[in-house]
């Protein structure tokens, strides 16, 4: 018997009957290494694939506010080419959605709105800010947001309902928690 297990060797990946898993040769692995890249010897329907898989990338250079708002509420003016650039460059470091929309989040302040008229559907009222170069946030109007991260008025609202859903839902889970521990 020991004499058999001497010539027992492991056989080559490629000779074995049953082929071993190599995700390297997938196509969705190949087109996850090659996002954002967008070869132009490739078929019609690879550089269709490929263009979705770009899906979160700038699809032009961020806009200069021409708004010109110079009010506390709105200081668009003050802005530079530099701070716009630089802002739109960090969205863009983020790859992924979600973390996109976290950057969305991170520079839009949130708050109830104050009026409510009798047949609008608008309960929250929402403040956009870029950040400057020194550092801080600067209240932007919504145009100029929008412009200056190349992202659409739907996007942001959907990111800003979702969370705020979520987040109601997490407080009310919440109070529904205290109450029942209140209770013998």
């Amino acid at each position: 018997m020991e004499d058999l297990m001497k010539f027992v060797r492991k056989c080559d990946p490629k000779k074995t009957r049953k082929r071993s898993v190599n995700k390297a040769t997938w196509k969705r692995e190949i087109l996850r290494e090659i996002r954002y890249v967008i070869h132009p010897l490739k078929s019609a329907s690879t550089l269709g694939r490929m263009l979705l898989c770009s899906r979160y990338k700038p699809s032009s250079l961020p806009q200069f506010p021409q708004c010109g708002h110079k009010q506390k509420a709105f200081r668009c003016s003050e802005l530079s080419c530099q701070d716009i650039r630089k802002f739109h460059k960090n969205i863009y470091k983020c790859t992924t959605k979600v973390k996109q929309d976290c950057f969305i989040l991170k520079y839009c302040n949130i708050s109830e709105a104050k009026s409510l008229k009798p047949n609008s559907k608008r309960r929250v009222s929402i403040k956009y800010t870029i950040l400057s170069e020194n550092g801080t946030k600067i209240p932007v109007c919504q145009k100029t947001f929008m412009r200056a991260l190349i992202i659409k008025k739907n996007r942001i609202q959907g990111v800003i309902q979702y969370n705020t859903i979520q987040y109601n839902n997490f407080i009310s889970g919440i109070k529904d928690l205290k109450i029942k521990n209140i209770g013998p």
